[in-house]
């Protein structure tokens, strides 16, 4: 089996790139493995740069897993590799979470998070097969959001271009998002409305503060958006927050971390969760939508829709 280790250089926080490298090095020096080390230094070459790989490496006709992807970085590093490799046999990839960003393992609470800041029990773990959520023509593992989220997250990403040559900002990526995130509750959305058709035939409608499409528990730093999804279970768990009062929006946000806002009696006509496995997304113009964290801008209609056990997944060990 072949390896690429996907390395981002910027905007890793936890682990630095100097200690990722070394211990991609010390494994591989164990188990005998020759490793291709990419740092990637462009926000999105990692897609172009995983296909490469691949068109370099995979052997014909050969649906045996023959080849490993994994990624060091953050969430939006494993977004762009897995646009990268969606449909290509017999490649397993992994996710090396150095800024932090545990939300795609959120499904899997057996996991120590002592594991996470380690590159051999993701090596050393197992196999699953995992969905893939598109959006139009792109794809993503974790979530999919569209109002105030993928609001902060475009907000986020107009802060990162003007300051992350900072030194002092690499190391505090975490914080800069949460004050992103609370720069939005300085304004309140328009008053905008969307229409969302389940499975061709349940619609939900009217105004909104936020709809999410996850494919696991959680997004943006730990708030709990799903708290029963699965990653294998072929259906997209949709969450859906009518338009809230300003004073109203951070004790939900706040409840959304602590992952009780869909139980909460306070909110139960507002906030709403339904499973799918297709969905057709009407806005009244284009906006904003943030894949894994990345943000696009869509068009007034789009396409949901899952894709079961699509991509092969390396979990790390559980002990």
């Amino acid at each position: 089996m072949k390896y690429l280790f996907l390395v981002k250089t910027n905007l890793i926080d936890i682990v630095s790139v100097s200690a990722t490298i070394k211990k991609i090095e010390a494994y591989c020096r164990q188990h005998d493995i020759v490793p291709t080390v990419v740092q990637s230094t462009v926000f999105g070459e990692e897609e172009e740069l995983v296909r490469r790989f691949v068109q370099e490496n995979r052997v014909q006709d050969n649906r045996e897993p023959t080849l490993r992807v994994i990624v060091c970085g953050g969430l939006e590093t494993f977004h762009f590799a897995i646009n990268g490799l969606f449909g290509v046999p017999g490649v397993e990839v992994g996710y090396f979470p150095c800024d932090g960003d545990y939300d795609f393992y959120s499904v899997y609470p057996e996991i120590l998070p002592s594991n996470f800041s380690e590159i051999g029990p993701l090596l050393d773990g197992r196999v699953v097969d995992v969905d893939v959520i598109q959006v139009n023509r792109r794809y993503c593992i974790n979530a999919a959001n569209i109002g105030l989220d993928a609001n902060i997250s475009a907000y986020w990403y107009r802060m990162l271009d003007r300051f992350q040559n900072l030194p002092l900002y690499r190391f505090r990526r975490k914080t800069l998002f949460t004050l992103c995130k609370y720069h939005g509750f300085l304004f309140d959305l328009p008053q905008e409305t969307i229409r969302i058709r389940l499975n061709g035939y349940e619609t939900i409608e009217g105004p909104y503060t936020l709809a999410a499409f996850a494919n696991t528990k959680q997004y943006g730093f730990g708030h709990t958006c799903a708290p029963n999804a699965r990653a294998d279970d072929g259906l997209i768990d949709v969450l859906f927050v009518t338009k809230l009062p300003l004073l109203t929006l951070p004790r939900a946000v706040r409840l959304l971390r602590k992952n009780e806002v869909i139980v909460s009696e306070e909110f139960r006509n507002q906030v709403f969760h339904k499973l799918c496995s297709t969905a057709t997304v009407e806005l009244s113009a284009p906006k904003n939508v943030s894949l894994d964290g990345v943000v696009y801008v869509t068009d007034d209609r789009f396409e949901v829709r899952i894709h079961p056990a699509a991509m092969r997944v390396l979990i790390p060990e559980t002990g």
